[in-house]
């Protein structure tokens, strides 16, 4: 089922009934069409959510200074030192963004845009792929009609549905 820029038009098969593997191949094509719309509002609202996590954070309030020291003193002299500089550190990065605006500045900033883009496609390609191999499954199969065969067949190479014009 490779993309082609001149797809051929699916034939009328007059009389098509499809049988219970055939149709239950078509349920877990319409299920990975939904789990891949679920698939890019999760990737969206989890780059959102990464991005304005410094709005629900007040700024120097993120990791208390107490907690910082507390925590190192519990850890010993020296995982104690390692710990409270980490901490720390986390207090300062917090502290320099000065403000909800300038952590959520620094977030769009940072951020892995690449990734973020190359999440959808590779979420594409999965679900493509996924659809594709039940097809040529379904194309493949011994114990179909002829006419359920032409039908996977004609989805396996390409082709696309006639505009109601044409039929």
């Amino acid at each position: 089922m490779t993309q082609q820029k001149n797809l051929r038009t699916c034939p009328n098969i007059v009389g098509l009934t499809l049988d219970k593997d055939s149709l239950e191949a078509i349920e877990f094509i319409n299920g990975v069409k939904t789990s891949l719309e679920i698939g890019w509002v999760a990737i969206t609202l989890g780059q959102l959510s990464t991005l304005f996590a410094g709005l629900t954070l007040s700024p120097a309030r993120a990791i208390s200074k107490e907690a910082v020291e507390t925590a190192s003193e519990a850890a010993g002299p020296i995982l104690g030192t390692i710990l409270g500089t980490i901490l720390k550190t986390g207090v300062n990065t917090v502290e320099a963004a000065g403000s909800a605006a300038g952590s959520v500045s620094y977030s769009i900033f940072s951020s892995n845009w690449e990734a973020f883009f190359f999440s959808y496609g590779g979420l594409q390609a999965h679900a493509q792929n996924q659809i594709e191999k039940v097809i040529l499954k379904q194309a493949l199969r011994s114990d179909s009609t002829p006419k359920e065969r032409l039908f996977w067949g004609t989805l396996a190479h390409g082709c696309k549905a006639a505009s109601k014009g044409k039929q």
